[in-house]
């Protein structure tokens, strides 16, 4: 074969068939990128349904064994009360708060780490013997969510009353002004007497009723990012909007009151979906939600377990309208 006819088959791309192929890597990598990222925020939301489907079997467990709901599902957040003799930890200490928040903790609190909280802590009425970790969930990891951006075990947070529940429609809670979640004492007087908490922590001259209650920002089964009504996530003012707020997704009693007769909306109708009552309607009565999907992933859905075991891709703006009471499957 001739020399230069071995040059012809041996010749480099032009400079426009080089670009050409650039072109064409660049817009089928701008295809399959966004591709990709839905595929793995589909698998964060199938671990999602995968945990909730344990703290469901977790819940239903203690059900059975203690005869009631368990006040949280993963501990408080927690410290030592340097006894040497258990129970070694006790509920943090919240501030007192004022104005929608306050300043927790000092520097030097000794923090447990989430996957040394234990539940058990002395109370006015005995001990508070545990919730579903470590006894019904044996693992810290069932409680954490892969799309929280947040990853350190001592970081704590305390959490607001949802605004469509009815302790913020109550006291007037807006997303400007949100409630905090605080150890309530129980009242005994009144036509509506309130439940309060049965198990207020006692420990010397700590004083705990009317102060904060502090959850661990891992556990993403108790607490979660705040929804506005409009299905949009709260965040803390002056974060520019990379903190949200926390609110409460698990409560077996969102009113705070004793009887049917009491628990009741503006308009006269019941709450009954509330775990505190022997049978709520399955299928409406939801035991906790998730949001870190719409806070982080920027998802439309937010993950709602019932009490029929069910769990369901729900709208971020019907959620933020109907949780947790007002849901209707």
């Amino acid at each position: 074969m001739a020399t230069w006819q071995k040059n012809r088959l041996i010749r480099a791309f032009t400079l426009i068939e080089l670009l050409v192929v650039i072109a064409i890597i660049a817009i089928l990598a701008a295809i399959l990128f966004p591709v990709f990222g839905v595929v793995r925020e589909q698998a964060r939301q199938s671990n999602t349904i995968s945990n909730l489907h344990d703290a469901y079997v977790g819940y239903h467990q203690y059900l059975l064994d203690e005869g009631k709901p368990p006040p949280t599902l993963f501990p408080y957040a927690e410290t030592l009360t340097g006894s040497a003799t258990p129970p070694a930890n006790r509920p943090l200490l919240g501030c007192t708060p004022s104005g929608g928040g306050c300043s927790t903790l000092t520097s030097d609190t000794p923090i447990v780490p989430m996957s040394q909280a234990t539940g058990n802590f002395t109370t006015t009425t005995g001990v508070q013997r545990g919730v579903l970790y470590q006894e019904q969930i044996k693992d810290s990891i069932t409680f954490l969510n892969s799309d929280n951006v947040l990853k350190k075990p001592t970081q704590i947070t305390l959490a607001y009353w949802p605004l469509n529940s009815p302790v913020s429609i109550a006291l007037g809670g807006t997303a400007s002004n949100p409630i905090p979640v605080v150890w309530q004492t129980p009242g005994n007087s009144g036509a509506c007497p309130a439940t309060g908490d049965k198990n207020i922590p006692l420990f010397g001259a700590l004083n705990y009723p009317g102060t904060a209650k502090l959850f661990y920002v891992l556990d993403s089964l108790d607490i979660g990012p705040m929804l506005n009504t409009d299905g949009s996530i709260i965040y803390q003012p002056g974060s520019n909007n990379t903190i949200p707020l926390y609110e409460l997704h698990y409560s077996p009693d969102w009113t705070g009151l004793y009887g049917v007769n009491c628990d009741v909306d503006g308009s006269g109708h019941p709450y009954v979906a509330q775990l505190k009552y022997a049978n709520p309607p399955s299928d409406r009565t939801v035991i906790t939600y998730v949001t870190h999907h719409v806070a982080t992933a920027g998802s439309s859905k937010v993950m709602v377990l019932t009490l029929n075991g069910n769990v369901r891709k729900v709208d971020k703006q019907v959620a933020g309208q109907t949780l947790p009471l007002a849901y209707g499957p």
